[in-house]
């Protein structure tokens, strides 16, 4: 694995993908307040105070404690002309050794949808997963009435393998998800 001793940033032909520091809450509050009902079924049930500009801050150096250690790694998503978020990609469950894992997420703010964001960006951060992180295996779990994160998945390579039942609780149950997975040799 290579070693990453400064700030983690990718770059594709129109976006900036960084982790960002807790001093840059402000972005991700403004970006997390303005998606509150847009991202509300993608994520698990969270009461008012996660929106807080506090709560958020203390999430932001949480994940830089994590991506230290490489464990987690938050990208969020910058045209590269532009200083406001355009969605965030997530890393997590990251595993070594004989597992060497990881699962993926993506979040696209409700002004950038339909824009090919996703793709471009995932494209990259699958890239660096693969040879900087090096990892085998990729997972990401999507809720089935989810149509465009599906279909972004299946572009991206990643093979249906089935369901991960109750996966998390969101809308009031637990939801069951659908499985893909893309390994580097796919």
């Amino acid at each position: 694995m290579k070693n990453f001793k400064k700030d983690i940033k990718l770059y594709t032909e129109r976006f900036s993908l960084v982790a960002l520091k807790p001093h840059q809450v402000e972005l991700v509050y403004n970006y997390v307040t303005n998606n509150i009902n847009h991202h509300k079924h993608a994520m698990p049930h969270r009461n008012k105070a996660f929106f807080s500009f506090e709560l958020q801050k203390l999430i932001l150096e949480e994940e830089n404690e994590l991506q230290k250690s490489l464990k987690m790694i938050r990208f969020y998503i910058f045209d590269k002309h532009k200083n406001n978020i355009l969605g965030d990609i997530i890393i997590n469950d990251i595993q070594r050794g004989y597992v060497a894992s990881a699962s993926i997420g993506v979040k696209i703010d409700k002004d950038s949808t339909r824009k090919g964001i996703a793709e471009e960006c995932c494209k990259e951060v699958l890239s660096f997963i693969f040879n900087g992180l090096e990892i085998y295996r990729i997972e990401a779990n999507i809720l089935p009435k989810n149509i465009p994160s599906i279909k972004l998945f299946e572009k991206l390579g990643f093979t249906k393998e089935g369901i991960s039942r109750g996966y998390f609780y969101t809308d009031g149950d637990w939801q069951d998800h659908l499985r893909y997975s893309l390994l580097k040799t796919d």
